[in-house]
């Protein structure tokens, strides 16, 4: 992922998407996965954390097989790391 996500968003693109900010927002979500574990810690096992995070990682990165839109790798490269944040 560290190395594929910038060919994977130029792909759709015809100008240079704005990987500072992009970036950005990947930090933003594994921050914002990080304090979603900490509310879901409250609730729930670590465990059950884990076996949903890894389940919604796997169909996330598993979109940019199917998507061919800038939009979907995006989002779904977000959720991603979100997951990572959980992680």
């Amino acid at each position: 992922f560290v190395f594929n996500w910038t060919p994977s968003i130029s792909a759709g693109m015809s100008t240079t998407p704005p990987f500072g900010w992009i970036f950005a927002c990947f930090m933003v979500a594994c921050m914002g996965g990080s304090s979603l574990f900490a509310l879901l810690s409250q609730s729930l096992s670590c465990e059950k954390i884990l076996l949903y995070t890894f389940l919604v990682a796997a169909a996330a990165l598993s979109v940019p097989i199917f998507a061919t839109s800038t939009a979907y790798v995006l989002t779904a490269f977000l959720v991603f790391e979100a997951c990572v944040g959980i992680y």
